[in-house]
This record gives structure tokens, C-alpha cells and sequence, in this order.
């Protein structure tokens, strides 16, 4: 060994084994014979209560307090509980009505980005509410949910309108449609989206998405779940400049329209109009359907309820034990039962400082 080291080369700085170490499985309490009450009381409450697994028996320094994060300015994304707040049926109108302005806005050419479009939906869809209370991640959310939706029920009701049996009328079809819609969804809930569907159905850029009947011929294009054409060359683009007249008069028909095609013309076309035409009757049926789907809402929301009451129950049990840990003396316990005791003290103020 070198004599000017004062340690031997091969000697390892190790810490002293923690003499206080001791297995804490509450089955392998040790069992004493002691008077009954006090400290001893308090063990066997404890594990009565089944306390959380958290509950850990250790005498080791717990790690130093994370430093404070400075004090600045709060970000605009709305916190957890604030994206969780539902969509008004309101809000949700508004917003397929703010998509369908935008998309058949005459002013703007075929240069309309994915960014700008959903910049100006946003613009119109605050305008409507007066209020800028959904950020934009929201409201692109819940398009791509209501476009889902929407698109899977308009589906179903042309079907059903297209081999309708004499003498039923679109109102008879629109519910046979709500009613396969709940039965062959894979919620099994009803259709969400009635007033937005409205909205939507008889515009001419949501047709041309959602039947697929505009399709370019010189390039591949293909469209995402937000409404934008993209097309082979890498950019983005929103095709808006059709017009539904200039379209009619760009596919000129070989021949006299026949009586099936004429019918069915004029039943897409007069949707509306007899949608309108049973006035109290179909606001009644879409104000039950919806009352349906926030029922169905609020049960959800109440589970989530319970289950947050339950834990926080759970917490402010664990917290009072805690401070009962806390506020007791070990004047009357010496030997392992003190060591026990030290033990559970500094696991409790560990705990404490973890959860800050």
C-alpha cells in the first residue's frame, strides 16, 4: 500500500447498512405483548383500513424538495378540466355552419391553404358564438367527430331514401335512419349530430366529400378527415371556387332525364322544404333524440364524478392518519417497537413531501 494514501487502494467508500431496514408487509408486524392502546391501537386500525400500498416503512433521507418552477405568464392551452368541458348543442350547429360558410366562401380561389381555411372556419365559428372559448385544437376535434358522424348517418338516410317504399315520406326515412344509426353503430348510441347534419347535408363542397362525386381527372387527390383536398404534388389545397350552377352546366346531359331520375332529383333537392314542412313534429322527435344522447352524457360525467369523490375520500382518510402519526409521542416505547415508530413518522413526512 502507498503510504502517503490513507485509504487501501481497493477499499470502496461504502455507506453503513441501514440498521433500520425492516421488512414492511403488514403480516410480518412483529407481534408483542404490550398493553393495549396507543401506538399499538393505531397499527391495527391501520391495517384494518387497508391502507394504500404508498404506505412505506423506511428510515432512509427521502429525496430534497424539487425547486419551485418560477412564476410566469400561464399558458393559453386550456388545462385538462377546461378541454373536458362538452360541446354545447349550440356550439356544435355553429361550427358546421362556420365550416359551410367557409368552404363556399365565392370570394376565395383554389389557393386556399389547410391553415387559412380553418383559420377563417374558426373567425366565423367565434363570430357566431361571440366568444373565443374553444382554442383551435378543440374545434378541429370536434369537426373530425361530427364529419365521422355525420358522414356515416348521411350514408344510411340516402340508402334508406333511395329504396323508400310509396307513401312514406323523408320524415318516415329520417327516422328509420336514426334507428339503424343506434342499431348497427358500434356505441350503440343515438345519432349526436342532428342539427349539424342539416346543416351540412345539402351543401355542396360536404357532397362533394362525402359521396365522392368530384374527383380530378389530371391528378390523384385525396381528402383527409378535416376537409382539405390534397392533391400529388405535396401541397394542400382546399378546392372551393365550384360552383353548384357552373357544375350542372359542365355536364350536359346526352338525353331527356327519365321519371325515376327526375323523382329522385326532386326529392334530394326538396329535403329542406319537407324537413321544414313537419315544423313541430320533427323539432319535437330531434329535441327526444338529443335529450337521449345527454342523458347518456350526464351518466358518463357521474361515474367520473363518483369516481374522483371516491379517491379524494381516499386521500383526505389517509391524510387524517397521517397527522394522527404525526401528533403522537414515542415516550412510553423503546426497543423495536420505537424503531417501528421512528419508522412510520418519516415515511408519513416523505409521503408529504412527495405529494408537496
Amino acid at each position: 500500500m502507498d503510504p502517503n494514501q490513507n485509504t487501501p487502494p481497493n477499499y470502496r467508500n461504502r455507506k453503513p447498512d441501514n440498521a433500520f431496514a425492516l421488512d414492511t408487509t403488514p403480516r410480518q408486524f412483529p407481534t408483542m405483548e404490550s398493553p393495549q392502546g396507543g401506538f399499538i391501537n393505531l397499527l391495527q386500525s391501520a391495517h384494518n383500513h387497508h391502507f394504500s400500498p404508498d404506505f412505506v416503512l423506511e428510515t432512509q433521507p427521502s429525496p430534497p424538495p424539487q425547486p419551485k418552477k418560477k412564476k410566469g405568464k400561464k399558458p393559453t392551452r386550456p388545462t385538462t378540466n377546461q378541454e373536458r368541458v362538452p360541446w354545447t348543442k349550440e356550439e356544435e350547429e355553429k361550427l358546421a355552419e362556420a365550416w359551410v360558410a367557409a368552404s363556399e366562401d365565392p370570394i376565395v380561389g383554389d389557393s386556399q391553404t389547410y391553415g387559412s381555411f380553418w383559420e377563417k372556419v374558426r373567425a366565423i365559428f367565434y363570430e357566431l358564438m361571440e366568444s373565443e372559448a374553444r382554442n383551435a385544437d378543440q374545434i378541429t376535434s370536434k369537426w373530425r367527430d361530427i364529419r365521422l358522424k355525420c358522414t356515416d348517418f348521411g350514408g344510411i338516410y340516402n340508402n334508406l331514401l333511395n329504396i323508400r317504399k310509396s307513401g312514406s315520406n323523408d320524415f318516415d326515412v329520417f327516422k328509420a335512419a336514426m334507428d339503424q344509426y343506434e342499431k348497427t353503430t358500434p356505441t350503440r348510441k343515438a345519432f349526436p349530430y342532428m342539427k349539424p347534419w342539416l346543416k351540412l347535408k345539402d351543401s355542396p363542397k360536404w357532397k362533394e366529400q362525402t359521396e365522392g362525386s368530384s374527383q380530378s381527372s389530371g391528378s390523384k387527390r385525396s381528402r383527409n378527415p378535416d376537409g382539405a383536398s390534397q392533391q400529388s404534388d405535396g401541397r394542400t389545397h382546399i378546392d372551393i371556387n365550384d360552383d353548384p350552377i357552373d357544375l350542372e352546366t359542365d355536364q350536359p346531359l346526352p338525353r331527356p332525364v327519365g321519371r325515376n331520375k327526375a323523382k329522385k332529383a326532386a326529392s334530394t333537392s326538396s329535403n329542406s322544404s319537407v324537413m321544414d314542412m313537419f315544423g313541430d313534429k320533427f323539432d319535437r322527435y330531434v329535441q327526444l333524440q338529443e335529450t337521449k344522447a345527454e342523458v347518456m352524457t350526464r351518466m358518463e360525467q357521474k361515474m367520473i364524478e363518483a369516481q374522483t369523490s371516491f379517491q379524494e375520500a381516499q386521500e383526505t382518510l389517509q391524510t387524517k392518519t397521517d397527522m394522527e402519526i404525526l401528533k403522537m409521542k414515542a415516550d412510553d416505547l423503546e426497543g423495536e417497537d420505537l424503531e417501528l415508530f421512528l419508522a412510520m413518522k418519516e415515511s408519513v413526512r416523505a409521503r408529504r413531501r412527495r405529494r408537496g
